[in-house]
């Protein structure tokens, strides 16, 4: 069975892609931890994980 580690907040998108070009595709998703607001700061930031066979 394959899991992700827990994230707080929400996947906003994701890929799947060879990111560090070493022939092995990488999980890529960005997290929104915090949304904005008009007085407010917005927090996100990316994830790559390996995909192991």
């Amino acid at each position: 069975k394959w899991k992700t580690r827990e994230i707080s907040g929400h996947i906003s998108d994701y890929t799947i892609a060879d990111i560090d070009n070493d022939g092995r595709d990488e999980l890529v998703f960005s997290v929104v931890s915090k949304t904005g607001s008009v007085l407010g700061e917005a927090k996100s930031y990316l994830v790559s994980q390996e995909i192991s066979k």
